[in-house]
């Protein structure tokens, strides 16, 4: 697992597959959310993939294997579907 998890952890990544209990995604972007007063982590940030339409992924921790970062274990919110697949958004914060 990769300790700790910021944005440059994922934006060599982008355009890479990930294996996702089975399904593959693709991360298509990193996303900073800014600074948040507050926040625990002090550059939040969101990750965005997108996957097959079926099978669809529920909203839980997944395992997500990557060639080059390992296992990670990360909180997958479906954020919609559209005529290219699903699409999947984690956030950092």
């Amino acid at each position: 697992m990769v300790d700790p998890m910021t944005p440059e952890t994922f934006s060599a990544h982008v355009g890479s597959v990930f294996d996702a209990d089975g399904v593959t995604l693709r991360l298509v972007e990193v996303r900073s959310l800014g600074h948040q007063p507050g926040a625990p982590r002090p550059h939040p940030f969101a990750l965005d993939f997108t996957g097959p339409r079926e099978p669809f992924l529920d909203q839980r921790i997944h395992r997500l294997r990557h060639g080059a970062l390992g296992e990670l274990e990360i909180f997958l919110v479906p954020i919609g579907v559209d005529a290219d697949g699903a699409r999947y958004e984690a956030v950092f914060n």
